[in-house]
């Protein structure tokens, strides 16, 4: 799951906490908080840190009861280390002591006691998409895609690019009138493979050379193709990229293999177009499916 927020909180506070995650997620921000988002058959410390390392913004119900959960302590510690941005949602008049007063030493605290709480989920709504929209107070992290990821978008862009390619075919056999019978297998499948390929690469292509840098299946996971210095790929490299992306994963899925082995989860195509897959949290899949 994409977030972008990570709930911190005591068990005891999970009223307010299941509150500020449905008015979070109402005005579009997507938030991590357990138990609801660990997986079946995870175990619990590695779907807590994953999170936080995955979240841009960590915001902590701040109670007595918070003060006192060894649970929280460790996810404050683990933000602190991750460069998490920390946002103390207070409901209670304390002062922090301890290790949690070094780990919550931030200048602004969202003060959260007077009633009604429904202002205030309001106002850390509108201060968290600022954060989101902005690079406020964080220095930019890049997070490179994943191989599971990249098959999930494959899966979804083959889907779409399939038709596409069948449209080419088509066109190649009226125009060039080649029997695909079964009787004339070799020329058949070559125009079939090459309307495939065609479809596939010209899909890509355009996709990832647009100002969306993105076909559906990658927007699917806000990822974005990018050069090395994350700018916008022509669509010259686009087009090589998608070519030796199918020669590459049809030997084999070699290219499959170096995504996994890499410290920039590239491909062998990635390599030799010299760009990379990575996290973008400001994309919109809803924009890029809007405009298509």
């Amino acid at each position: 799951m994409i977030h972008e927020v990570f709930i911190s909180y005591s068990s005891i506070d999970k009223q307010i906490a299941d509150a500020m995650c449905a008015k979070l997620e109402e005005a579009g921000i997507k938030c991590w908080i357990a138990p609801r988002d660990i997986i079946p058959g995870i175990i619990f410390q590695e779907a807590i840190v994953d999170a936080i390392g995955k979240a841009r913004i960590m915001v902590l119900i701040y109670s007595s009861n918070s003060l006192s959960s060894p649970q929280v302590l460790r996810e404050l510690t683990l933000a602190v280390e991750k460069n998490v941005i920390i946002i103390p949602f207070k409901i209670e008049e304390i002062l922090p002591s301890g290790p949690m007063e070094w780990l919550i030493s931030v200048p602004h605290w969202l003060d959260a006691m007077t009633p009604p709480i429904e202002e205030h989920l309001l106002s850390l709504s509108k201060n968290i998409k600022y954060i989101l929209e902005t690079d406020f107070g964080e220095e930019k992290k890049i997070e490179y895609i994943e191989i599971d990821e990249r098959i999930k978008a494959g899966v979804i862009d083959s889907c779409i690019a399939i038709p596409i390619g069948g449209i080419f075919y088509t066109s190649l056999i009226l125009i060039l009138d080649i029997n695909t019978s079964i009787d004339n297998g070799v020329a058949g499948w070559a125009v079939i493979i090459f309307g495939m390929i065609t479809g596939l690469a010209l899909y890509s292509s355009i996709l990832e050379s647009s100002k969306y840098q993105s076909t559906i299946g990658k927007s699917e996971y806000n990822c974005v193709v990018t050069d090395l210095e994350g700018k916008r790929i022509s669509f010259k490299t686009a087009t090589l990229r998608a070519i030796l992306k199918v020669v590459s994963i049809g030997f084999f899925g070699i290219g499959l293999v170096m995504i996994y082995h890499s410290d920039k989860c590239q491909g062998l195509h990635d390599v030799y177009a010299k760009t990379i897959v990575v996290r973008n949290r400001n994309f919109s899949r809803y924009s890029l499916r809007r405009d298509l």
